[in-house]
């Protein structure tokens, strides 16, 4: 069973004085159970709004289909959204209250046990800081704690809108950790929303990139980074400047990386040890070019984004 599935679902924000703006464009998502599914897309692209309509907060335009945990939206929220954690935006608490009372409180309003509460702190390595009031806490410490809020009703989908937002260096290390932890457990399938290309690559096992309000591409983070490759070679050779010059005669792209040659669009790499021999260059080394998820999306997108 899918944790979510989105057919044909468009938003326009309409305001006063202003002409209508299209967030979503017919957007077809598909979140398979378990794991950790990135949701990619620059600022503006529609991510937080896909969010909103999937959780309730925003009513999409008519037509279009919306299904989480396998019951329709809005019309079955009601008997899912027990197993639905979510942090969008900027978590909020009492600062006055330390974080282990901020977490009981809610706790007690959800009809969770204590116990679960300790739990949570432990997933999040807060608990040696449980006893601090939340206004000392760091920006990811809050972060952290706004995740375990989440966690508390042990959901079966946990909706992480930018986790890492304004964190520092070790902050997003500490929160990409806490994410990997929670979608290899099994129990949990996390869908994390997110502009920053390196935290998809380390902690995704799917990604959807978004652009303009629609999904572009969706599949394995692997799958996704090979579909997207530009068919670019890297060559060594002992005379690199001699052999880029064979290699451009040809009617080879070509430019120079450090002491390697890289060669552009390649489709067929024996033709450049072909013509390499018969100029006399001997190649040490040929390889090709593995697109990281930004040379990716930004081959997907193109000026879409």
């Amino acid at each position: 069973m899918p944790a979510v599935q989105i057919s044909a679902v468009s938003k326009t924000y309409r305001r006063r004085g202003r002409p209508p703006q299209r967030a979503l464009d017919g957007l077809h998502l598909l979140v398979e159970s378990g794991g950790v599914h990135g949701f990619l897309g620059p600022n503006g692209s529609g991510k937080t709004t896909t969010i909103r309509v999937l959780l309730g907060l925003v009513r999409p335009d008519a037509g279009g289909d919306i299904r989480l945990l396998d019951q329709p939206v809005p019309a079955g929220l009601p008997s899912v959204i027990g197993g639905v954690g979510a942090l969008v935006e900027t978590p909020l608490f009492f600062p006055g209250f330390s974080g282990r009372l901020n977490l009981r409180l809610l706790a007690e309003s959800a009809g969770v046990s204590r116990a679960r509460v300790e739990e949570c702190l432990e997933l999040v390595d807060l608990s040696e800081r449980a006893d601090d009031r939340f206004k000392g806490y760091s920006l990811g410490m809050k972060q952290r704690l706004g995740i375990a809020a989440a966690l508390l009703k042990a959901p079966k989908l946990l909706i992480l809108d930018e986790p890492s937002n304004g964190l520092d260096p070790a902050g997003i290390r500490d929160v990409r950790e806490l994410i990997r932890r929670l979608g290899s457990d099994g129990h949990t399938t996390v869908l994390l929303s997110s502009h920053l290309l390196a935290e998809i690559q380390q902690v995704c096992d799917h990604v959807s990139i978004l652009a303009r309000g629609r999904c572009v591409a969706s599949g394995p983070v692997a799958e996704v980074l090979a579909g997207s490759g530009t068919g670019d070679v890297r060559v060594r050779v002992p005379d690199r400047p001699a052999a880029a010059g064979v290699l451009i005669a040809a009617g080879f792209q070509c430019s120079p990386a450090d002491d390697v040659i890289v060669v552009h669009g390649v489709t067929a790499p024996g033709e450049i040890t072909r013509v390499l021999a018969e100029h006399g260059h001997y190649l040490e080394e040929l390889v090709h070019v593995t697109p990281d998820l930004e040379t990716a999306f930004l081959a997907i997108t193109g000026d879409r984004a």
